[in-house]
C-alpha cells in the first residue's frame, strides 16, 4: 500500500481499428493530497493543472529525466519512469519497505510468483479477464473478455 491511500492508474484508449489495438492514454498516480497526470509528449498536469518541470510538491519530485523520459520519485521509495514519446509506458521502481505490501496488475512483490493473479479482492483467479476486471477503476474502458488469439497474428512482422 502507498502512502496517504496513493494509487498508480493506467488510462486505456482504442488507438486503432481493431478491438485489439489499445494504448496508454495517461498515467494517474493518485493519493490523498495530489493527483498528478502524465500524457503523451510529456505534459504533466498536478489537480488538473498544467505544470513545468522540474515539479516539486510535498515529498514528490518530478522531473525531465531525458528527451524521451518523465521520471517521478518519492521520499517514501516509489519511482515512476515514464516513456512520453512516442507512446506512453510506465516502469515502477519501489523499495524493498514494500515487499509483501504491494498489489495490482503488476503483480504483490512478495517473491512468489504462482500468487501473482490476485483479484482486488485477494482472490487467486482462474482467467486473466477476471483478474484484470477486478482491478478496473473508473469506467475508463470496456470489461476485458477472453479471447483465445494467436499473439503472432497479432504482430506486425507477420508478413516479413
Amino acid at each position: 500500500m502507498l502512502p496517504e491511500h496513493g494509487h498508480i492508474e493506467g488510462v486505456f484508449a482504442r488507438c486503432g481499428v481493431k478491438p485489439t489495438e489499445i494504448c496508454v492514454k495517461a498515467i494517474v498516480y493518485t493519493n490523498n493530497k495530489v493527483k498528478i497526470t502524465f500524457l503523451k509528449g510529456g505534459l504533466v498536469y498536478v489537480d488538473n493543472k498544467f505544470r513545468g518541470l522540474p515539479y516539486v510538491t510535498g515529498d514528490i519530485r518530478i522531473h525531465r529525466k531525458s528527451a524521451k523520459y518523465v521520471q517521478m520519485s518519492t521520499q517514501f521509495g516509489l519511482k515512476m519512469e515514464i516513456l512520453v514519446h512516442p507512446i506512453l509506458q510506465l516502469y515502477i521502481t519501489v523499495q524493498i519497505t514494500f515487499f509483501g505490501t504491494a498489489d495490482g496488475l503488476c503483480g504483490n512483490f512478495n517473491g512468489d510468483a504462482e500468487d501473482d493473479f490476485r483479484s482486488c479482492m485477494e482472490i487467486s483467479e482462474g482467467t486473466s479477464a477476471i483478474f484484470v476486471n477486478s482491478w478496473q477503476v473508473g469506467g475508463h474502458c470496456a470489461s476485458a473478455t477472453e479471447q483465445t488469439i494467436d499473439p503472432c497474428s497479432l504482430s506486425h512482422f507477420k508478413s516479413l
